[in-house]
């Protein structure tokens, strides 16, 4: 009897390119740094209503002072806990409130990358990492505004990719 070759290596080509997985890293990389820099050079955008509720806040919880004493909303504090942490980190400015959340747009950009390839493979989550990054500066969501909406996508797209 011939033993039969067992190989762990690609699939047999059937005459169309694969690009390697490191293309699609770097294109990915490519999208996050283009819209980085669109949201960097808006960074000085003044806070829109929800971010200033948010920042006032997480300013108050910075200061020791817990939700809701002198606050009121009808929020959840969460938000504003993210808001105190991103405003420790990068200062409680506009410009620092909107560096800490294209951090987070960057981040979630890549989970919806990883949640597409599992679902899809690594073209389908280029073009979903692609679109969602293209989506979240449009100005009809309030792209440029780091509303609750950019955090809950962020949390979203976290649970998806490792439950």
């Amino acid at each position: 009897m011939d033993k039969q070759k067992t190989s762990r290596s690609a699939p047999p080509n059937d005459g169309r390119f694969s690009p390697p997985a490191y293309w699609y890293y770097g294109l990915l990389l490519l999208v996050i740094l283009f819209f980085a820099a669109i949201r960097f050079r808006l960074r000085d955008i003044p806070l829109e209503r929800d971010e200033g509720e948010y920042a006032y806040a997480g300013q108050l919880m910075l200061q020791g002072i817990p939700p809701y004493k002198l606050a009121y909303t009808m929020k959840l504090p969460g938000t504003f806990a993210a808001y105190a942490a991103i405003m420790a980190v990068f200062g409680q400015t506009p410009a620092g409130i909107h560096l800490g959340f294209l951090l987070v747009n960057a981040a979630t950009t890549v989970l919806i990358y990883f949640l597409a390839v599992l679902l899809s493979g690594r073209l389908a989550g280029l073009v979903a990492a692609a679109s969602y990054a293209l989506l979240s500066t449009s100005a009809s969501v309030l792209g440029f505004a780091a509303t609750l909406r950019t955090s809950l996508c962020s949390q979203r797209s976290q649970g998806s990719c490792f439950c």
